[in-house]
């Protein structure tokens, strides 16, 4: 089988981009659900592209003025190799030994070097996606001081960025499969991947945020960023080679030498990986069918309805990546965004909050609980558990209970996961505002009441 078939037949089983998943939703009467993708994933990727697009900017100005605008692609590099192996590793292990079709795959008359290949070259699509999003921002924001050549230069270099973040990704997987039986952690690692990414983006926006503000030391930091580069440009020359190169204002050559080290990187991760795949593949479906299931001493002892409920909500949303990564997301983010809050706001601005919240006596504090309430209340913890239920939906209709007791059991969850967010949130805020500490106290009182 050619391999150009393979990949199209993996794109076709894998997603709904393929003409017969797009066909299975034109009968089912859900073709909308491609189109709500297709307008969620270009929200995302505006959303993505407009934050960095202001850091690269800021960057690129700072460049200007001594003469090296194209540092900018400096950090663009490096954003696109790091987010790139958060997003290509999780991707490269579940379809290198998680798929479905992986077992079945091994028993047509196809190498396992192409099929290693097959799902390197999804990874490769994936990872262009990610750095189009990434490089388009710095091609714009270094587009008033480009020459002629900057933009066929920059497209034949932005397809040799993600080659480096794939092979790591695919030794990576296969790696961590030979270590650990990675079918116990899969969708905690994948959930992980994606709150570090959401974290990373968080934060380096705060940190230019704080620059743009005005802070005199955070501008002085990215002013610095001229020193900081030639340090980088020196310990790291495969990075200088493609800034440049994507720039026109280098060593054109460093794009050819960093193509041929890109691909022979890849490949060698192919060959490697494909040489023990079809053991691989079968050791770690083996795993996920020995692995014993813990039930414990007594499987049978009686408890509380709402506490049965509950073991069974956090059951459903440790099964699934996703799910994991949209609490953590609902519980997780905002503490982070106090903290970089408290990071990005410049200092003067800052103590005059301070002084406001402090005067206010009583009244400030209020204030403070109600900013926290109000920010609580965009939390949606116990609403998604309603569309996790999915195909157990008709398990819990059979289920001998009301829909009472399957609501307490997700209201147990709520309470469980958004008042400890909550109480970190509010000993955040006490700590940002430099309140007294039995603030905290109050807080987690009258919290647990608005939960």
């Amino acid at each position: 089988m050619k391999l150009r078939t393979l990949i199209e037949a993996k794109i076709a089983g894998t997603t709904v981009l393929g003409r017969g998943g797009l066909r299975r939703l034109k009968a089912e009467k859900r073709a909308w659900v491609a189109l709500v993708a297709v307008v969620g994933i270009a929200a995302a990727a505006l959303a993505v592209g407009f934050l960095v697009f202001t850091n690269f900017r800021l960057i690129a100005s700072i460049g200007a003025e001594i003469g090296r605008a194209e540092i900018v692609f400096l950090p663009a590099v490096v954003m696109v190799w790091v987010l790139g192996f958060f997003v290509a590793f999780p991707v490269m292990l579940s379809t290198l030994y998680f798929s479905r079709d992986a077992r079945l795959l091994l028993a047509l008359p196809i190498r396992p070097t192409q099929i290693v290949a097959a799902n390197a070259a999804i990874g490769y699509f994936v990872l262009l996606g990610l750095e189009a999003v990434v490089m388009l921002t710095a091609f714009i924001a270094y587009a008033p001081y480009a020459g002629s050549a900057f933009l066929a230069q920059a497209v034949l270099t932005a397809l040799v960025v993600p080659l480096l973040p794939l092979a790591v990704s695919i030794l990576a997987a296969a790696l961590l499969t030979r270590l650990v039986d990675v079918s116990r952690f899969r969708v905690g690692l994948e959930a992980a991947g994606m709150l570090l990414l959401t974290v990373g983006l968080v934060a380096i926006q705060g940190f230019f945020s704080r620059a743009a503000a005005g802070d005199t030391e955070a501008l002085a930091l990215v002013e610095g960023i001229a020193g900081f580069a030639a340090q980088f440009e020196s310990r790291f020359p495969p990075v200088a080679w493609l800034a440049r190169a994507m720039a026109a204002t280098g060593w054109s050559a460093g794009l050819v030498v960093s193509g041929a080290l890109g691909a022979a990187a890849a490949s060698v991760a192919v060959i490697v990986v494909g040489r023990d795949y079809t053991r691989a593949v079968i050791a770690a479906s083996e795993s996920r069918k020995a692995r014993p299931r813990s039930v414990g001493k007594a499987p049978m002892a009686q408890r509380p309805v709402w506490r049965a409920l509950l073991a069974r909500e956090i059951a459903i949303l440790r099964s699934n990546s996703a799910f994991l990564f949209e609490t953590a997301g609902e519980v997780a983010i905002f503490p982070i965004l106090l903290a970089i809050f408290a990071f990005a706001t410049p200092g003067e601005l800052m103590t005059m909050i301070r002084d406001v919240v402090v005067a206010g006596g009583p009244i400030g504090v209020l204030a403070a609980f109600g900013a926290l309430v109000l920010m609580g209340s965009l939390n949606t913890v116990a609403a998604s558990g309603i569309s996790r239920e999915g195909r157990l939906v008709a398990l819990s209709r059979a289920l001998p209970l009301s829909g009472a007791d399957h609501m307490r059991g997700k209201l147990a969850l709520h309470i469980v996961l958004f008042y400890s967010s909550f109480v970190v949130n509010s000993a955040i805020l006490v700590a940002i505002m430099r309140l007294d500490a039995w603030v905290v106290v109050i807080f987690a009182v009258a919290g647990y009441a608005f939960v």
